[in-house]
């Protein structure tokens, strides 16, 4: 759920279902994580470059529409979880190490 300029609950976080208002993505999320450019959209919603406050790399994944918070954060679990495994294999191969 997003809430655009007027007050509006919306569960779209592009543009408000009732008065049709453009929804603008925090710059900065939860005072943790600088926002960038949109890296990825699909079935899940959004997924923006991003930034920590200490200055390392990271994804934020705007979940969109996909119903149950609980299945959702699980699935988006599932789905770091499988990409950070494969970015260490990854760098494991190219640092010439053996994988685990």
């Amino acid at each position: 759920m997003a809430t655009c300029p007027a007050g509006h609950e919306s569960a779209s976080t592009d543009f408000c279902d009732i008065c049709g208002t453009r929804i603008d993505r925090p710059k900065v999320l939860d005072g943790r994580y600088t926002l960038g450019d949109v890296i990825g959209t699909g079935g899940m919603g959004q997924v923006f470059r991003a930034v920590t406050a200490e200055g390392r790399p990271a994804a934020v994944v705007f979940a969109d529409g996909i119903g149950d918070a609980t299945a959702a954060l699980e699935r988006i679990g599932v789905l770091a979880r499988t990409a950070g495994e494969a970015l260490g294999r990854l760098l494991r191969e190219r640092r010439g190490e053996k994988s685990a």
